[in-house]
């Protein structure tokens, strides 16, 4: 019994799933193994579903066989078609995954298997039944408007599972556009693309239409190409979803060509594209390639918001917004990795202006230059970009680009508010590897690149963890002669201490979160509050010791009310005996009713139970206070108490 308990946990952790063939009452699983296998038997099992992931009984197994492995890797697998119920769940010793195998030299009338390969990819996709691997063997060639034949998730390599040689790949150079009608995977193989020698030219383009498409690793590309995770015309999609680790891009939207996506986009960079670019235009292996959230052309407009990471690669541009298309949404952008030269929250166009935020957030990799707003027009919104990490070369604007050579040519704006907040962590204005005219115009600037201060755009510079001491001085212009001309623009400066975080809030508040055991002391006096009105040109906030409370509930029955509650005190050996927590019911016309208090002694959750003589529409209010000079030592915590069942 113990041998065969063993055996069949070994098979609850093993999927058989390869080519099926139907014969009479039976159903034949023939596939291959890898050369490097190294396994003789074929063992499956089909067993209760119920009890997969866990160790079956005896009782569990339905059905049980063995078949050698012939000395190729080929098996075969007979199983009777009664066996595969809803119920049962097939497993083996050896995960297989089910393949389609595809050559120039196959056959159209091939059964895809190993020996009997299909030649085209089209012929492959008619087999894919949900959850195949197209292997394509050697090049394959994509024909002028291929219709793709599948709705089902696919992947497709051009990695031989056999020989585990990466020799297969897809020649695109008869067609321009290939769509992807259903979920797929496409890794470890080369696209033979057309040559463009200018952003207009027509390169190769993939086009998810609406389909999770992951461009996986092992990907090599003779010419860069563009995606798009919506559709070319006349089709519309609910949402697009890019992933892409390997090869060369010219342009990457998160949005179609010319046909909108209703929803949100999604486009996620994880691996070293762009290999052998640079993104400084002071070298001449720079390349032009850019990241758009939203769409390429008009009628492409995105109904969502666009969400653009990047985590590693070679771009010169990431922009929130569409080419030429409108993003009824935020923007928002991640920037975790790799090497960038701008980043735009809004549109790079003269003529797309975006309505909604924009979002910017850098926690690692390096860029020359961040923009809130858009380029070369205004931005309706407002705007919020924060470095905590990786580095800046040049510049940090929260607004607008307008065009300036000693005079200012346009004078775009944010309608709304701007907000940078720099964290610890980052590396500012470092110059790096930029000529010397590449390093002009350097600094962190609160408002647009423009002439002047524009009265609807109210813009904070927020610094946190200390980081004013660091890179205050570099506010403004550095080290050119338009100091008096490229300036900062911001309405107020925040200079955050350790222990909490700051962020803009719009218009003149900033919101303030102390981390747990701290308060917030503005300009020398405690703050309790989330939101604080910035009167001040430049306001200080420290962190110091003292108390939170969080995970407040209250309850009412019958008699009165319980209350619990978690306290953080920041310090507890400056605890004296005078400080309490104290607990107040008030009814529905703000009257006090009932109170109750406990002395505070050491971090920890307190409770009370309160008798009240009635229980419609109160609600309860916590108080941190020393009760001997009736100072509030934390913020208030106001529950609308449940009723108990």
């Amino acid at each position: 019994m113990k041998r065969i308990r063993k055996f069949a946990a070994l098979c609850a952790t093993m999927l058989l799933a390869s080519t099926t063939v139907c014969a009479e009452g039976r159903i034949v699983f023939k596939g291959r193994l890898p050369a490097d296998a190294k396994c003789h038997w074929i063992t499956a099992a089909a067993v209760k579903t119920a009890v997969v992931g866990s160790e079956p009984d005896f009782s569990d197994i339905m059905w049980l066989t063995q078949q050698r492995v012939a000395d190729n890797g080929a098996f075969e697998v007979s199983v009777p078609s009664s066996v595969l119920t809803s119920e049962v769940t097939l497993l083996s010793n050896y995960s297989i995954d089910k393949y389609i195998y595809v050559s120039s030299d196959g056959a159209s009338d091939g059964t895809g298997e190993y020996d009997s390969p299909v030649n085209t990819l089209g012929a492959a996709l008619k087999l894919c039944e949900g959850g195949e691997t197209v292997v394509l063997l050697d090049m394959v060639s994509v024909p002028n408007n291929m219709t793709w034949t599948t709705t089902k998730a696919v992947k497709i390599t051009g990695k031989n599972p056999i020989s585990g040689e990466a020799a297969g790949g897809l020649d695109l150079t008869a067609t321009v556009a290939l769509r992807i009608t259903a979920p797929a995977e496409l890794e470890n193989m080369r696209f033979k693309t057309l040559a463009t020698t200018s952003s207009t030219d027509n390169a190769n383009k993939i086009f998810a239409c609406g389909n999770r498409l992951v461009l996986g690793e092992g990907l090599t590309m003779d010419n860069p190409i563009d995606v798009l995770g919506g559709n070319s015309v006349k089709n519309t999609a609910e949402s697009t979803d890019v992933t892409i680790l390997s090869g060369k891009y010219r342009r990457i939207f998160g949005g179609g060509e010319n046909s909108p996506v209703t929803g949100d986009t999604n486009v996620y960079v994880g691996g070293n594209i762009n290999s052998g670019y640079s993104a400084n235009d002071d070298e001449s292996n720079y390349y032009d390639s850019r990241i758009f959230g939203g769409g390429k052309n008009a009628g492409a407009d995105v109904g969502g918001s666009t969400h653009i990471t990047v985590a590693d690669g070679t771009l010169a541009y990431i922009v929130g917004g569409g080419s030429a298309s409108a993003v009824g949404g935020d923007t928002n952008i991640e920037l975790s990795g790799g090497r960038v030269m701008n980043v735009y929250g809004g549109t790079v166009d003269k003529k797309t202006v975006h309505s909604g935020n924009s979002y910017i957030k850098m926690t690692g990799g390096t860029a020359e230059s961040l923009f809130g707003g858009s380029m070369s027009v205004g931005f309706n919104g407002n705007t919020n970009i924060s470095v905590s990490g990786g580095t800046v070369l040049r510049r940090i604007y929260a607004g607008c680009y307008n065009d300036f050579d000693g005079s200012w040519s346009t004078d775009f704006h944010v309608s709304g508010s701007t907000g940078v907040v720099i964290g610890k962590g980052c590396e500012l204005i470092t110059g790096g590897d930029l000529s010397w005219e590449n390093k002009l115009n350097s600094g962190i600037f609160g408002g647009s690149r423009a002439a002047g201060n524009s009265e609807t755009e109210i813009s904070t510079i927020i610094f946190t963890d200390d980081m004013y001491n660091t890179y205050g001085s570099m506010i403004g212009e550095q080290g050119s002669m338009y100091t008096q001309s490229l300036l900062s623009h911001h309405d107020y400066i925040v200079k955050g201490g350790v222990g909490g975080s700051i962020f803009p809030a719009g218009g003149n508040k900033i919101e303030i979160a102390p981390d747990a055991g701290k308060n917030a002391v503005v300009n020398g006096r405690i703050f309790f509050e989330d939101t604080l009105d910035l009167d001040n040109a430049s306001t200080e906030v420290a962190f110091k010791n003292g108390y939170t409370l969080a995970d407040a509930t209250a309850e009412l029955d019958g008699s009165g009310a319980k209350i619990g509650a978690s306290l953080t005190v920041g310090d507890e050996s400056a605890l004296t005996g005078k400080e309490n927590l104290i607990a107040a019911v008030y009814n529905s016309e703000n009257v006090l009713i009932g109170v109750k208090w406990a002395e505070i002694t050491q971090s920890g959750d307190y409770s009370f139970d309160i008798g009240l003589a009635e229980t419609s529409g109160v609600k309860i209010k916590l108080y941190v206070w020393n009760t001997e000079s009736l100072k509030p030592l934390g913020r208030v915590y106001t529950l609308t108490p449940t009723v108990q069942p």
